[in-house]
């Protein structure tokens, strides 16, 4: 097999037939017919069979099919490392995260960004609610994924992304546990007031979810008996399993304690998340392609209701289905 020829296999199978493969490929099509006859000679079976004009893949080519698939993938791998080695990285991109859910974020999507810009060198900075919004302030970052706060728009441009649900959660032992739901994609409807004799462990009043928390506790008109605050939701969750008192958990978190029972109070109980940046600040291209990465991946996970925002979509289009985002010469800036 030779490596330069992984892409005529391929091309085949995608048009199935060789006249648009081999005007795809920019050979003639005898040339791709010989290659096809001499590949299929050297295995000693048909990849293809014809039907109405088309060609499908036979068993033995859906193996084939797959194998070059795998090779062509090793191969852009490879050579991606290897421009990495000899790529002076004189640009940068500095972003902030928060250090548990955002951090696993852009870990998932470093890899197509640096395949996509190998030159660009990617800065994150991790930090809580306050501390991301101060590196934003004071430009050590130019954008940040984040929670949306109650006054967010009034000082940064804000893209939601996704809506995430709130869960009331209490310990197995609480005495309306039994009333409760084990699973956090099904769990049982209360009211607040339910819950008045009961001791509150919550997020401090300048985190997201403190002050989504505050609004619908007024709208209820209740006040919670509050043992502790934090602002950091990994020992939120940690005090409400220790039994200290129950909380307010996003769904993702409340997937992650098996050993809790959830409520809804209400539908309209969730925190937004997306991107903020500085008024100021024109979006580069790396930028909004970065902001399409983590659009894309958040779609797919079931515990997020994705947003439609207008300029969160203008992203998706100018990226999707694009085979080269690099060798674009008609880029402007938003």
């Amino acid at each position: 097999m030779k490596l330069e020829q992984l892409p005529y296999i391929l091309e085949i199978a995608s048009c199935q037939n060789l006249s648009g493969a081999a005007q795809k490929l920019g050979i003639s099509q005898p040339a791709l017919s010989k290659y096809l006859s001499n590949l299929e000679g050297e295995l000693g079976m048909e990849l293809f069979r014809r039907y109405r004009k088309k060609l499908y893949p036979t068993p033995a080519g859906f193996l084939y099919l797959d194998m070059a698939r795998r090779m062509q993938e090793i191969q852009e791998k490879t050579l991606s490392s290897m421009n990495l080695l000899h790529t002076a990285q004189t640009e940068y991109l500095s972003i902030g995260i928060s250090p548990h859910r955002g951090a696993a974020e852009i870990a998932k999507l470093y890899p197509l960004f640096i395949h996509q810009f190998p030159q660009i060198k990617l800065s994150i900075q991790e930090g809580y609610t306050n501390q991301l919004r101060e590196y934003l302030k004071n430009r050590q970052v130019s954008l940040i994924v984040s929670t949306a706060l109650k006054n967010d728009r009034d000082h940064f441009l804000f893209a939601p992304i996704h809506h995430e649900e709130l869960l009331l959660a209490v310990p197995p032992y609480h005495r309306m546990a039994g009333k409760a739901s084990a699973n956090p994609d099904f769990p049982a409807t209360a009211s607040l007031n339910q819950f008045a004799d009961s001791p509150f462990i919550m997020m401090t009043p300048d985190t997201s979810i403190g002050q989504v928390c505050a609004e619908q506790f007024a709208r209820c008109d209740f006040s919670p008996m509050i043992a502790y605050q934090t602002s950091n939701v990994t020992i939120l969750s940690t005090l409400i399993r220790s039994g200290l008192g129950i909380g307010i958990l996003p769904r993702l978190y409340a997937t992650q304690c098996p050993d809790l029972h959830f409520f809804r109070i209400h539908s309209s109980f969730r925190i937004t998340s997306g991107i903020l940046w500085n008024s100021n600040h024109r979006l580069s291209f790396p930028e909004r392609y970065l902001i399409y990465l983590l659009t894309e991946q958040l779609s797919v996970n079931p515990l997020y209701q994705m947003d439609c925002d207008p300029l969160i979509e203008k992203f998706r289009e100018e990226f999707m289905n694009q085979a080269d985002r690099r060798t674009r010469t008609d880029l402007k800036w938003i």
